[in-house]
Order: structure tokens, then C-alpha cells, then sequence
């Protein structure tokens, strides 16, 4: 996966204090790059863009155990998703892909169906492992007394 941004090392999220707002999770404590969730706000006057450090399999998996496809309240668009399906295939960083889900979905035969079925249980599975991971690793650090915190780039 290229994590490369802007120039900077191969790890550049590292030094970024964020929390995922999905997960919860320390971005500087991922194994792999976050995504970089473009989100629309329309203000009083102005729409405004603001870009949040996801977790990208986590929301995945979320998206596929719940079958809501939103993020921090908003609904997906098909470039987010087309996105996320992007940056878990590069990153090489399982097999769930929305894109996919959807097709499956559409299809409605009921092979697509029990592959959908499937897949749904499989994310279901790995997202509590997940959660029981980033837990984990949550309780090793809470002695340091530093959490990072969750904005918007």
C-alpha cells in the first residue's frame, strides 16, 4: 500500500494525536493508513468540506454487519464508496468490499443472496475481533494517560 501523503514518510499518521470517530481508536495506532473520508457539511450559507481519518475496515464491516451505509450520520455516496473499496484493496487489507455487497444485493438470485449472507456474517465476525483487538490495546495504554483526540483535517 503506498501510505505515503504529501511528501511525508511511509508511516505519516503516526504522529497524528486523532481518534477515528467511527471506531474510537488512535489513528496513530493503526497498523495500516487511515482513510481519508471526504464529508460535505451544508452549513447556514456554505457547504463545507471536511476530511475525517477513518478506520476503513472497521467502517466496512460496520457498514456490512449493519446495512446502513452511512458514516458519522451522513449516508455513503457511491464515490465514498468506490473509495473505500479502493483503499482496502491497495492497502491490501481484507476482502470486504461494499461495491460488491451492493452488487450482490441487486442481483437478489438466491446464490447472490447466500454469498451476501455470507459475507455479512464474516464481517460481522471480524469487526468483533477487531473491537476486542483495538480494546485490548486501548487497556495496555490507558496507564500513559494520553488519548488522542477526534477532529476534522
Amino acid at each position: 500500500c503506498s501510505t505515503s501523503s504529501a511528501g511525508q514518510g511511509s508511516r505519516w499518521w503516526i504522529a497524528l494525536p486523532d481518534t477515528c470517530p467511527i471506531s474510537g481508536f488512535p489513528v496513530n495506532l493503526l497498523p495500516y493508513p487511515p482513510f481519508k473520508l471526504q464529508m460535505q457539511s451544508h452549513g447556514s450559507r456554505r457547504e463545507r468540506a471536511s476530511t475525517w481519518l477513518i478506520d476503513a475496515p472497521y467502517l466496512v464491516m460496520q457498514v456490512l454487519r449493519n446495512w446502513r451505509f452511512e458514516a458519522l450520520g451522513v449516508p455513503l455516496n457511491a464515490s465514498q464508496i468506490s473509495a473505500l473499496d479502493s483503499h482496502l484493496k491497495r492497502c491490501k487489507l481484507g476482502p470486504f468490499r461494499l461495491c460488491r455487497a451492493i452488487e450482490l444485493f441487486k442481483d437478489g438470485s438466491p446464490s447472490s443472496k447466500k454469498e451476501l449472507d455470507t459475507i455479512r456474517t464474516k464481517a460481522a465476525r471480524r469487526l468483533e475481533m477487531l473491537r476486542n483487538v483495538q480494546r485490548a490495546r486501548l487497556q495496555r495504554l490507558d496507564g500513559s494517560g494520553e488519548r488522542p483526540t477526534t477532529r476534522a483535517l
